[in-house]
């Protein structure tokens, strides 16, 4: 009877062994499996990691001039999209005249300290929600025009732009058509009158129409005989209407000259 258990002992022992030797194998094969994915060798010698193979999603900068304006904005002025990628950087630099930049994707419009923009416009729509544009410099002296205009767009931000805009329905930043969640802070923003309808008055420097949630704050506002910041439900040209809701509007100093 002993001598049974004790072949039945070895036995069970010379199993164990083979399952162990076996497992190291299939363990050794996962290994060298994943280090032929990890760790590669080109034909010039050179080691290929997992690393170097990751696409490179760092955001791009982009200098925009007026020489080169036309590499990056069709004649409409809407961005060419393959030439930006979602997450990269504008950044405005030099002087522009009569100049259009209309953004449909999530990027971030920086003005340079020598941006100066005449007579432009700036318009965040369709798949813009989530930009930021930021110390722009424009001068507007036309009739039915804006600054920055945040056409149903959401999650967007602007802040410290100086704009100033002279003419009949002429705003420096326009948030409508159902933009909401934007944040508008800390800019500096300008109307000057002109003579029109009953007199000399110039048009409201912040119009807010059919949009909600949005965050007004810490902005300086000066004009001439208008709302500083104005809540229309009035439809007209590119603005749809409707009443605004919920919009939070605060610590704005305005000067009416």
């Amino acid at each position: 009877m002993n001598k049974k258990i004790k072949i039945f002992l070895v036995l069970l022992l010379l199993f164990v062994s083979v399952s162990a030797v076996s497992a190291v194998d299939d363990t050794n094969e996962t290994v060298a499996s994943d280090e032929t994915i990890l760790y590669e060798e080109t034909p010039n010698g050179d080691v290929l990691t997992f690393e170097d193979t990751k696409e490179d999603l760092t955001a791009n900068p982009h200098t925009i001039t007026s020489s080169n304006y036309g590499n990056y904005f069709d004649s409409k002025g809407e961005l060419i999209s393959s030439s930006i990628n979602e997450g990269d950087t504008l950044e405005i630099s030099g002087s522009f005249k009569n100049k259009t930049f209309i953004i449909q994707k999530s990027i971030n419009i920086v003005g340079a300290s020598n941006n100066k923009l005449e007579e432009c416009m700036f318009t965040l729509s369709g798949a813009a929600s989530g930009s930021s544009i930021s110390n722009l410099n424009i001068h507007n002296t036309k009739e039915a025009t804006y600054g920055i205009f945040l056409n149903g767009v959401s999650n967007c931000v602007v802040h410290d732009c100086f704009i100033r805009n002279t003419g009949a329905s002429s705003y420096t930043i326009c948030v409508a058509n159902n933009a909401n969640y934007n944040n508008v802070t800390n800019n500096n923003l300008q109307t000057y009158g002109i003579t029109y309808g009953h007199g000399t008055r110039s048009t409201a420097p912040l119009l807010i129409s059919g949009a909600h949630y949005n965050h007004i704050a810490n902005n300086d506002i000066q004009c001439d005989d208008a709302n500083g910041i104005y809540l229309s439900s009035y439809s007209g040209g590119p603005l749809k209407g409707g009443k605004s809701n919920y919009n939070t509007i605060y610590n704005n100093t305005i000067k009416y000259n």
